[in-house]
């Protein structure tokens, strides 16, 4: 056969295969209808809100290679006096989120700040906290309402709480802990269960400073990375991001002296941390004023031991938020083989928040995407992919403490054909 008519078949047929794709996807994964009083998308390549959660708050998203989860605190009582631990499941293949239930449930009491991951066997394990107390749960206990203590003390007082799991599947709970009785003392604390107990150690122990807003992951080779906000000084305010190594011993971790990773910036404050293999992204806010706040990034890359210096992904275009959580703050994910930041705030003071994102790809960040309207609040961006597309989550405000929802967006990537150019 003539080779150029072989060639122009290979090329008819490859086509038809890529448009047969291209359309597969397209028909098998129409984006949801939107919710009553759900923002409209507005970029192209996100799906319709789908909500979630009503009387719902502070969702957090987590994914592995079978399944998403989302948890969040539920009102049990119409409000976020009372809430409690639930979660909603994506399965990988299936045709859409799983019912709400519940993690824990006690109505009587008040629970925040609810984390799930997955383990390697893509079990999900989850954590959540009292003012004076650390509860963790495999996904095996959450039907029958188990749990297991943690850590306890009525004198310490528990602003900050956040779970890793390694790949030998040892959990990793972090905590910033206050004394009672003190106004200003933290320190940071690191948890694991080694077989038998639940083994608590202080990282940081200091009577001058606020520690807070701490976060964990654990790398390919099981180190354990922490980082917190921490504030030197109240007039004038300072605040800096600092940063500890813990090394797996034959019995326990070996912690690095705290380090500042946020460079110069004096009001580094929210931040962030993603492992990609041995590689650590790190994001945080620089917070000037209620109205002038900026999402920095700097890493650490496998191999090193020093941080880049942080730089405005934001394009040194500064956002508002102008009720609480008055600091904003942001979240990571890896998806396609680009890294993903997204965050919220307001265009102008006075201006409700929306949610925006950006990508680092092609070896710089790309423009700012808007993704959520103006038309109410929407805060706490966190995200997760799965099977190779964003699942994006918000805490939407229409009345603060009383009516709040939780939605859900997920990102289709685009599908780009082959460039044939004839000659």
């Amino acid at each position: 056969m003539n080779a150029a008519i072989m060639s122009a078949r290979y090329l008819t047929t490859r086509t038809s295969l890529l448009i047969g794709l291209l359309l597969t996807m397209v028909l098998t994964y129409q984006p949801s209808a939107a919710e009553p009083g759900a923002a409209t998308p507005v970029s192209g390549r996100w799906s319709a809100p789908l909500l979630m959660a009503s009387s719902a708050y502070v969702p957090v998203m987590a994914a592995a290679n079978e399944s998403t989860i989302l948890v969040y605190n539920q009102a049990t009582v119409g409000s976020s006096g009372n809430t409690n631990p639930s979660y909603r499941m994506l399965p990988v293949n299936g045709s859409g989120w799983s019912g709400a239930a519940s993690i824990h449930f006690d109505p009587g009491k008040q629970f925040r700040q609810a984390t799930a991951r997955f383990d390697s066997n893509q079990t999900a394990h989850a954590v959540w906290r009292s003012s004076t107390t650390v509860f963790y749960a495999a996904q095996s206990q959450w039907a029958n309402n188990q749990f297991a203590v943690v850590f306890a003390d009525e004198d310490k007082i528990i602003e900050d709480l956040d779970m890793a799991i390694d790949s030998d599947n040892t959990v990793h709970i972090t905590m910033a802990l206050q004394d009672e009785i003190a106004t200003n003392p933290y320190n940071i604390t690191h948890a694991y269960f080694d077989g038998e107990s639940w083994v608590t150690t202080e990282l940081v122990d200091d009577t001058a400073r606020r520690l807070v807003a701490v976060k964990v992951v654990v790398d390919n080779d099981n180190n354990v990375h922490v980082i917190w906000e921490e504030r030197s000084s109240l007039v004038p305010e300072t605040y800096q991001i600092y940063y500890a190594q813990g090394a797996r011993l034959a019995d326990g971790y070996s912690w690095s002296a705290a380090e500042p990773i946020s460079g110069g910036i004096n009001r580094a404050r929210r931040p962030a941390i993603l492992a990609i293999g041995n590689e650590l992204h790190v994001t945080f806010t620089r917070y000037v004023a209620d109205d002038q706040q900026t999402i920095y990034y700097t890493r650490r890359p496998s191999g090193s031991s020093s941080w880049t210096t942080p730089v405005d992904v934001t394009g040194n275009s500064p956002l508002a938020v102008n009720l609480a959580p008055r600091v904003m703050a942001s979240s990571l994910a890896w998806c396609q083989g680009s890294l993903h930041v997204f965050y919220f705030g307001g265009l102008q003071a006075n201006s409700n928040e929306q949610i925006f994102g950006q990508r680092y790809q092609y070896g710089a960040w790309q423009s700012r995407e808007m993704i959520t309207d103006n038309s109410v609040r929407r805060i706490r961006p966190t995200a997760a992919c799965h099977n190779n597309r964003l699942q994006l989550a918000y805490e939407q405000i229409i009345t603060p403490g009383t009516n709040h929802a939780i939605y859900v967006m997920a990102a289709y990537e685009q599908v780009h054909l082959p460039l044939i150019v004839k000659n």
